[in-house]
């Protein structure tokens, strides 16, 4: 884990980017991944934690306001979560399989973003399914909030660094995923 301070810059940025994320939403009717209104306190969050990874893995950080198929940090998809109120990573139906998924963790004072580490979108999905299957019943599905939430383990920082260092290639994946 890297735990990396949130600057009063950085929290401008990002409440930046966060309210023009909700005002979008707002005048397109964009409707949010789950069953629950999006707010501007989760964008905050997000657009933290895309920030900050992308400061860390030395990406560039672009809020796509109005972009609804972009990559988050251009090479990888970010889950920022508020440690208040949930520390697993999120993993949607629609998400991309392919990339890694970093999940980054956001003090509720929104002075401290740790990044975790990060699955392949489909190794969350994968998780979730034998969840379900030994269970008998999909216990990590949340349907208020439109998604997964996988626990640990995660690769580690480290080695999202490495992939990124070589060149970044495209993940593998079972068939099943595009």
């Amino acid at each position: 884990m890297n735990k990396l301070p949130v600057t009063p810059e950085d929290l401008k940025i990002a409440t930046h980017a966060g309210h023009a994320r909700q005002d979008y939403a707002r005048r397109t009717g964009l409707q949010h991944y789950g069953r629950t209104v999006v707010t501007s306190a989760k964008d905050i969050v997000g657009c933290l934690g895309e920030l900050k990874c992308a400061q860390f893995f030395g990406q560039p950080f672009d809020p796509a306001i109005g972009v609804l198929t972009g990559v988050d940090c251009k090479l990888f998809e970010v889950r920022a979560r508020d440690i208040s109120t949930g520390r697993d990573l999120a993993i949607r139906p629609h998400d991309k399989m392919r990339l890694p998924h970093v999940l980054v963790w956001i003090t509720p004072a929104h002075t401290l973003a740790t990044i975790v580490g990060w699955l392949c979108g489909w190794e969350g999905r994968e998780r979730a399914k034998a969840a379900e299957l030994a269970a008998g019943f999909d216990v990590l599905w949340q349907p208020k909030k439109g998604c997964w939430f996988i626990p640990p383990p995660y690769h580690s920082v480290k080695s999202l660094q490495d992939w990124i260092d070589c060149g970044a290639p495209l993940h593998w994946a079972p068939e099943a995923y595009p």
